[in-house]
């Protein structure tokens, strides 16, 4: 089944936002076996939107359109999808209930123009909206092709699409045919030399199949293959993650398309019972709020210091003044004493200390990207390393410096 999705919205054009919804669409329609061939973006005027439809018609099984269902005169889609089918819209009187209800309960009047929202192909399926008061509608021809039409809030559309759109589709996706993927992600390594590793992997490739995705922090590949069921695909799948993962072991971090270093770092710190506090100067505390914004940080975080000056670091800290004058604050020897004045001050297991350049402008000798790192585990000789980040933004320096800083204290912790 050839799958194509058509995002409508000026703003999406203009790129005053950002379109997700495909996005979301195309890898909710993938669980089912299903992949999308063709993605297109329109504005709302009638003509260009219409021949986008016939474009989609005259070439896809499977028509998904989104947005430009609301209560205003340019939510033209439905009118528009109707319009090519040669079909009538109707109002469907559930739906005007459920939108007068919720003007009744928001004690506001209702403007005519939302029952535009309960408009729905005469013949076709209604898909309930769940979350919102615009419903999304589906034709099926006679020969088969579908089209539908889904909210273009996130929210909404992912709420539609999955308790609405996906079951319905499930009674025509083939039974015997399912693809599965698998995520591996790779730090301290580059693209290029991940596909000369595995080039003859990649030159072989038939079933799986092997993508790679070039990330600031890290290099993913995805592994996806075809089967009669989710077994034989996971099976499929797993025997050349095997092999990827034992050319490229050193570098191998973990597994998943949403691997989160931050989060990692909580479970291993659980799992060992260790807590963990934190040093940072350039990164201003990004460090800390990566830790704490997964769940159950409050048991092996204890808190961090963001020692941004030289003064700072001296009082809180006991960085010695000797060791900046000799050093600068944009050295190893400094971030050591910053990350072991914090597991003192702080009585943990483990700290994490950063000091270096943001930027814009290089400090003396110290060029934009360089960054000092310890890390410091209670009664052991500190782990130190230095980024080379280029120049990059500010922003991007901090964050590149604190996700590699994980994902070698992930590395430290897995040896425990």
């Amino acid at each position: 089944m050839k799958v194509e999705i058509i995002a409508v919205g000026t703003e999406l054009l203009m790129g005053q936002v950002i379109d997700s919804n495909s996005a979301t669409i195309a890898q909710e329609l993938l669980s089912l076996g299903l992949g999308v061939y063709y993605r297109q973006v329109v504005g709302d005027n009638p003509e260009r939107m219409f021949e986008a439809i016939q474009l989609a018609g005259g070439r896809s099984d499977l028509i998904i359109l989104c947005g430009g269902i609301g209560p205003t005169q340019d939510d033209i889609t439905k009118q528009m999808v109707a319009k090519y089918l040669n079909v009538d819209l109707i109002h469907d009187q559930e739906e005007i209930d459920k939108i007068k209800r919720y003007f009744e309960k928001s004690r506001r009047s209702m403007p005519q123009n939302n029952l535009r929202q309960a408009l729905m192909f005469k013949g076709g399926v209604k898909l309930e909206n769940p979350v919102g008061t615009a419903a999304g509608a589906l034709y099926k021809t006679n020969n088969d092709q579908m089209f539908a039409v889904l909210p273009g809030p996130p929210m909404e559309l992912k709420a539609t699409l999955k308790q609405s759109l996906i079951p319905y589709l499930l009674q025509f996706v083939r039974k015997n045919e399912v693809i599965d993927s698998v995520y591996l992600n790779f730090v301290n390594i580059g693209e290029s030399q991940v596909a000369e590793d595995i080039e003859d992997l990649i030159n072989q490739q038939t079933n799986p199949s092997i993508a790679m995705y070039a990330k600031p922090e890290r290099v993913q590949i995805r592994l996806t293959s075809n089967a009669k069921n989710h077994e034989e695909a996971e099976k499929l799948n797993e025997q050349l993650a095997k092999e990827i993962i034992k050319r490229l072991s050193k570098h191998f971090i973990g597994r998943g398309k949403e691997f989160d270093f931050a989060k990692e770092v909580v479970t291993l710190l659980k799992e060992r019972s260790l807590t963990l506090s934190c040093a940072e100067s350039l990164t201003g505390g990004l460090f800390a709020s990566e830790i704490v914004s997964q769940s159950g940080a409050s048991t092996v975080f204890k808190g961090g210091v963001v020692s941004y000056t030289p003064d700072i670091k001296e009082q809180l800290l006991n960085v010695s003044p000797q060791t900046i004058k000799e050093h600068s604050v944009y050295s190893q020897q400094v971030a050591i004493e910053m990350a072991k004045g914090a597991q003192e001050q702080l009585k943990t297991d483990v700290s994490v200390s950063f000091t270096g350049v943001a930027g814009p402008d290089d400090e003396k000798d110290h060029p934009v990207g360089e960054v000092h790192y310890a890390i410091a585990f209670k009664n052991e000789k500190a782990h130190t390393g230095c980024l080379h980040l280029g120049h990059r933004s500010r922003n991007m320096i901090r964050y590149l410096s604190v996700q590699r800083v994980l994902a070698n204290l992930i590395e430290l912790l897995r040896q425990r």
